[in-house]
């Protein structure tokens, strides 16, 4: 019997090593020359992980605007605080407020997309 409750105790951490989460330092390159395309290009295409793929995306000069289903998700170049790129199984941007509460994910498969879509998010920050 202990040994069944030391396994089942044991399990769920077994479980989360597998998707170990490493943050991966980088430091943006704000010069995107067509930052708006950019973003829209990269969030449409981004691969359907956890279903996180917007039905519509409108990016806007001063915000980004994200449809899922019924329920829209704007998001303000100026509340931006900072963008993670992130690495488990998927390169991945966290979009963080002022704060540092989280925002938004966008993944890639690609680490080149996902650093320019973060370039491009930090050169329209720049813009506000």
């Amino acid at each position: 019997m202990k040994k069944w409750l030391i396994v089942a105790c044991f399990l769920p951490l077994f479980a989360c090593a597998r998707f170990r989460i490493v943050a991966v330092p980088y430091v943006p390159n704000p010069n995107v020359s067509e930052p708006m395309k950019v973003i829209e290009r990269v969030i449409k295409h981004q691969p359907p992980y956890y279903n996180t793929v917007p039905h519509e995306v409108s990016v806007k000069s001063d915000c980004i605007e994200l449809r899922k289903w019924d329920v829209t998700n704007t998001i303000y170049y100026r509340n931006i605080g900072n963008v993670v790129l992130n690495k488990t199984d998927i390169w991945y941007a966290e979009i963080n407020d002022r704060l540092g509460h989280w925002m938004c994910y966008v993944y890639s498969f690609d680490e080149s997309e996902a650093k320019l879509f973060i370039d491009a998010i930090y050169t329209m920050m720049a813009k506000q």
